[in-house]
């Protein structure tokens, strides 16, 4: 039988059996050490909600799960003031990755061959505690594996697993008997032929109550345990304290924003309304021991972001303060970057208006620079591309080869590079050319028109 079915069957006996007065308590004495007693054994139901159960029999023990009002439990023990009980069905453990191999489809893990004393630690959906063994597990040892947390596998709680509830917030349903079966544990109806030695009717206010006796009546097949007042069972509250009850709030209401904060950019979590409320629940110590120390660890570490997140807007504001800095400089940069381009002076080869040409050459079409003043040849152009229909009548500069046919007497030049120019250029002197129109230079007579 599985650990769902365990809880299951002890929760659908309450439609065949007659419930104790809602408002009887386990009336059970205080074992002080941690033992599974037949005598303690029955199904109970949950009578508040927002009940926590503990990976130990105190509140300095960290919460594992919750239960809410009408939620069964199997109780097979008793510790002090808290019923140790089987794992619900949303409890799990935690098991270190090294010391297991995942078998078949890798819902089946097995303890290697080479470990032993393996810890099974108690998981807790609530909070990152991992603290409290629950037992130790020895090589060839299976378990069901449910998940991954960091370096553990989450695992289904092994038979032997316990976990613990107060007292006072169980009422108990019926008596069971609780048997490992080759190491699963069932639960089992107990025989009703006796009175149920764990379940018991409060006595009149300042009588003793032993388990086993119903008010006053004997019964001698229960062993002789201490005696506890039945006002004092009855005294104890079904609920926390309030200023307590207020605290586990806060708390629970911290961790999910908490949770929700760590998904969002560090410079976007609320990092001081979370340090406060952490504070608050540290400061007020009403909390249990074990949320008191996760508040504090939780504090530790939203320092931590906070000091991140100071540093991070320091650094940004650096750096706008470094770009409002360089932002003059970078306009002056290309200020002067343009003047100097303005400023630049350009050498040509030769400039001239281009014009045609009636001289062939090789049997090639000629063309020529001109003086725009005179429209005198300053030198023959002998080119086939296609530019020079484009650019006839612009004034041009020319870089490129000047050929002196001392024969036929003429002076060409083959294009290597071209662009049109302003002819002011030239008498600026942000232009020069080693052949330049006549009326362009400077010691000529001659005006551009």
């Amino acid at each position: 039988m599985t650990r769902s079915q365990v809880v299951l069957a002890s929760i659908a006996t309450l439609a065949s059996i007659s419930f104790i007065h809602p408002c009887s308590s386990v009336a059970i004495a205080q074992e002080m050490p941690d033992t599974t007693m037949a005598q303690y054994q029955f199904s109970g139901v949950i009578n508040a909600d927002n009940v926590y159960v503990r990976s130990g029999a105190s509140e300095n023990d960290y919460p594992v799960v919750k239960l809410s009002k009408g939620d069964g439990v199997v109780v097979v023990g008793m510790k002090y003031d808290w019923l140790k009980i089987l794992p619900t069905d949303n409890s799990f453990c935690l098991v270190g990755k090294a010391w297991v191999d995942k078998r078949g489809d890798g819902t089946i893990g097995r303890v290697r061959d080479d470990a032993s004393n393996v810890n099974v630690r108690i998981g807790s959906g609530l909070n990152n505690m991992i603290t409290k063994v629950a037992l130790q597990m020895k090589a060839g040892d299976d378990v069901k594996i449910l998940g991954e947390q960091d370096e553990y596998f989450k695992i289904a709680p092994p038979p032997g697993t316990f976990v613990y509830v107060h007292k006072k917030f169980v009422d108990v349903i019926k008596s069971v008997e609780v048997v490992n079966n080759n190491g699963k544990l069932e639960v089992k109806q107990r025989d009703t032929s006796t009175t149920p030695p764990a379940v018991a009717t409060p006595a009149p206010a300042g009588e003793l109550v032993t388990p086993g006796k119903t008010g006053a009546t004997p019964d001698s097949a229960t062993p002789a345990t201490p005696d506890v007042k039945a006002t004092e069972v009855a005294a104890v509250p079904a609920t926390l304290p309030s200023s307590t009850a207020a605290a586990e709030a806060d708390f629970d209401a911290l961790e999910t924003k908490f949770a929700d904060a760590s998904k969002q950019p560090i410079d976007q979590q609320p990092i001081d309304e979370l340090l406060a409320g952490y504070k608050k629940i540290v400061d007020e110590k009403h909390a249990p021991e074990s949320m008191l120390r996760m508040a504090e660890f939780r504090l530790k570490g939203l320092e931590i972001r906070k000091n991140a997140v100071a540093d991070y807007t320091a650094t940004q504001k650096m750096r706008e303060t470094m770009a409002a800095k360089q932002k003059p400089l970078q306009v002056e940069a290309a200020e002067l970057t343009q003047r100097i381009a303005d400023n630049q002076i350009k050498r040509y080869t030769a400039v001239g208006t281009l014009r045609t040409s009636a001289l062939t050459y090789g049997g090639k079409t000629l063309y020529r620079l001109t003086d725009p003043a005179t429209e005198r040849t300053v030198v023959y152009v002998m080119t086939s591309d296609p530019w020079v229909t484009k650019l006839q009548g612009q004034f041009i500069g020319i870089h490129g080869d000047v050929t002196d046919d001392t024969v036929r007497k003429i002076k060409f030049i083959a294009p290597k590079q071209f662009e049109p120019i302003d002819p002011a250029q030239i008498a600026k002197g942000t232009a020069t050319s080693a052949m330049t129109p006549a009326s362009l230079l400077p010691t000529s007579t001659s005006m551009v028109p």
